[in-house]
């Protein structure tokens, strides 16, 4: 009974306490307000989007409502000051260019070539024979990438030391024909290196103003080796000509041998004759090395 009552003493105490204090007022405004539930219950925040850009590029700045302003506007371009002006200087024309282009040289090829002149004292206008045109051939094949050899042997003085004369030349070239496929282990293509014995009106061709000797390819026909070596004669002519149009004389075929019958891989070329200059027969040599290229490849 006394402990009822000393309860019920402590709740008068803190009501009037509470009544006295302006605690009571404070909780009815929160309560009014309702600053309790707010603080209670989620709300949707309206927040300002971000440009995504602008959050990942370290070196972007924010855009200010000043420059969104201006953003649109169009800046007027400006073109950057012109040098002083220099007097154009004046285009030189130049002629036409020649028929081919200056050989390059090219990588080297797995192709070898044997050059040989049975005539060595057959001469052009001048001193230079033959024998001095196979060594112009020979530089433009190396440089074009094949492995070539130029017979250096003495024909005649071989022919003389052997008491073989004029008439046996085609039996002198063929002891070093066979020692070169010996001592080389053949060749994709050998050469029998001449020049003709006609008038001068019939030996050359201008074009584009330069001067080329005529050429033509001869061929044993008493070889069994006639029909392949008549094709590869066919294929140096169509190329020689498209390059330079009637450089090479029809193919015209012997009822000789020529030393075609120890490969098919040989070739008699006519360069020119005794009425060329020199020029005019390295002029067609270069078409000439020209056309074998498309033939070896």
């Amino acid at each position: 009974m006394k402990t009822s009552f000393q309860i019920f003493i402590k709740l008068c105490a803190l009501v009037l306490f509470f009544a006295c204090t302006p605690f009571l007022e404070g909780i009815k405004t929160t309560v009014n307000e309702q600053t309790l539930a707010k603080h209670l219950v989620y709300t949707n925040l309206d927040i300002e989007p971000v440009d995504l850009q602008d959050s990942l590029n370290v070196i972007s700045v924010p855009k200010t409502e000043d420059a969104l302003k201006t953003e649109n506007v169009p800046i007027e371009e400006t073109e950057p000051p012109l040098p002083d002006e220099v007097p154009a200087e004046p285009i030189e024309e130049k002629e036409n260019p020649p028929v081919i282009d200056t050989i390059q040289p090219q990588p080297i090829k797995d192709k070898s070539i044997y050059i040989y002149n049975t005539h060595q004292q057959e001469a052009y206008i001048g001193e230079l024979t033959v024998y001095n045109a196979a060594q112009v051939l020979a530089d433009k094949l190396r440089t074009l990438g094949y492995t070539v050899i130029v017979e250096d042997g003495d024909f005649v003085k071989y022919g003389q030391e052997n008491e073989m004369d004029y008439n046996m030349s085609y039996q002198i070239s063929r002891k070093f024909i066979t020692d070169a496929i010996m001592n080389n282990g053949g060749f994709d293509l050998i050469i029998d290196f001449h020049r003709d014995s006609v008038p001068r009106e019939s030996t050359y061709i201008t074009v584009n103003g330069i001067d080329y000797a005529k050429m033509m390819c001869v061929i044993g026909g008493l070889t069994d080796n006639s029909y392949e070596i008549t094709k590869t004669a066919s294929t140096l002519y169509d190329s020689c000509n498209a390059l330079v149009g009637g450089i090479m004389k029809n193919t015209m075929t012997r009822e000789a041998y020529y030393n075609q019958d120890m490969s098919d891989k040989m070739l008699l070329i006519e360069v020119g004759s005794d009425n060329n200059t020199f020029d005019e027969v390295k002029n067609s040599v270069d078409i000439l090395a020209l056309g074998i290229a498309q033939i070896l490849g």
